[in-house]
């Protein structure tokens, strides 16, 4: 057992970040005090953004090698401190881009263009549905559909991560509307949807409905024939892997009741160019949890990371029940291993721009109001008598063990790739 008492953290600006990543699941609840901050889209010109083919071939040569190791049986009750000298979870995590390293610019071209027609009258028609569904005041969303649209372009790729069993009265709600927001966008940032099997039609309505998005590249859509019953880690790392072998730079998970703001994609490149933030490491950050303090509004699961963290991780813990805890157990990992994550959420390690204020970029992260049982209704039937809130506790504890023994590379039980998600995922084109 590890000494909590004894541990002490030295790692880039943050003394308090193993206590956060150690938090025992019981003490876990929603922040309520999210914060402020106003982000310029322009950065300075950096020389070279890296194709990611060899980053993450890198990555996972690590993890495999993480992956191996055994702690020895002499040092099973050492601290986190005293495991971080010799531990090969942590010893071999990958590097991110140095200062200056990658190009991280958005920027704007002079052309402009309009919504395709058919784009604007299905995400117009949405919007008001979604209105009529629930409550402006709860939910806000932003529909850029109304002036010409000044086309995007970056060297990084984003990937925006969303699975899907049986949820597409949720996705014929948001989808329209992120793919409105994101078409300005689409030469850097994609949407990657993988659907297990789903029995209320959503890939056949995906493309009647969007074949011009997935013509363009902007829409990526995926069937997976291997889940018999949802398993929320296993179905979002498959999401993730095929971002990562679209050689995406950035991954953000994307629940499929999440709807994305025209300011997003740029947002999450601009936030996290900020790995060194000059005379002022409380400000710098690797990863970011975009979760607005309000445990009701399907926020919590929106983190973005850089693509070689998730690839040696290897994603979320697929030897869990099917739902629960699986967003903070990532996110703790993240922080064991050294990662800054900026965010408003207890496992946060900075607070927005280091102001406990409001965050003002709230109205950026927005989802369809959702309770638990629908996140654990098409789970397979030998776990549907457990609700969410069990599934959520016992996912904690055994989580919370792990890393207390320093296991911060997890499904480390498969010897070949892929080494997390479903191996059948077929492209629908």
């Amino acid at each position: 057992m590890m000494d909590m008492g004894a541990m002490r953290m030295e790692f880039e600006g943050d003394e308090n970040a193993f206590k956060i990543a150690m938090i025992p699941p019981k003490q876990m609840s929603a922040c309520n005090c999210p914060c402020t901050c106003s982000l310029s889209l322009k950065t300075l010109p950096i020389p070279h953004t890296p194709d990611m083919e060899d980053l993450i071939a890198r990555a996972r040569a690590q993890s495999i090698k993480a992956a191996r190791f055994v702690p020895p049986e002499d040092k099973k009750d050492a601290t986190w401190e005293e495991m971080s000298k010799w531990n090969d979870h942590f010893l071999l995590k990958p590097e991110l881009p140095l200062h200056m390293e990658w190009d991280f610019s958005v920027n704007e071209m002079e052309a402009k263009e309009t919504h395709p027609r058919w784009l604007y009258d299905i995400a117009c028609r949405t919007y008001f549905d979604l209105l009529e569904q629930h409550p402006l005041s709860r939910l806000e969303p932003k529909l850029a559909v109304s002036k010409p649209l000044s086309l995007t372009s970056s060297s990084v790729k984003l990937g925006l991560c969303t699975c899907v069993m049986n949820r597409g009265f949720q996705v014929k709600l948001s989808l329209p509307i992120t793919i409105a927001n994101c078409w300005s966008h689409r030469e850097w940032c994609k949407i990657y949807i993988v659907d297990f099997n789903s029995q209320d039609g959503i890939v056949e309505w995906i493309k009647e409905n969007f074949q011009e998005a997935i013509d363009v590249g902007l829409l990526n859509l995926y069937t997976c024939p291997d889940l018999t019953g949802f398993h929320a880690a296993t179905a979002k790392n498959t999401a993730h892997r095929m971002a990562i072998e679209d050689n995406c730079h950035i991954l953000v998970n994307l629940d499929a009741d999440n709807i994305v703001h025209e300011e997003f994609p740029a947002e999450v490149i601009t936030r996290l160019s900020r790995r060194y933030v000059k005379d002022d490491a409380r400000l710098s950050v690797d990863a970011v949890h975009y979760y607005t303090g309000n445990c009701t509004d399907g926020t919590y699961g929106r983190i973005a990371t850089f693509a070689q963290d998730f690839e040696y991780l290897r994603g979320y813990d697929e030897d869990t029940l099917p739902a629960g805890n699986q967003d903070s157990d990532f996110l703790a990992r993240l922080i064991l291993m050294g990662r800054r994550i900026m965010g408003a959420s207890q496992r946060s390690t900075h607070f927005w721009d280091n102001d406990e204020a409001s965050y003002g970029g709230s109205s950026l992260c927005r989802a369809i109001f959702n309770d638990k049982e629908e996140t654990v209704k098409n789970v397979a039937p030998e776990y549907r008598g457990i609700d969410w809130q069990a599934m959520d506790e016992k996912n904690g504890v055994t989580m919370y063990e792990r890393r207390e023994k320093g296991v911060y590379v997890r499904n480390t039980e498969r010897l070949e790739y892929p080494f997390f998600g479903c191996v059948n995922v077929e492209k629908v084109v």
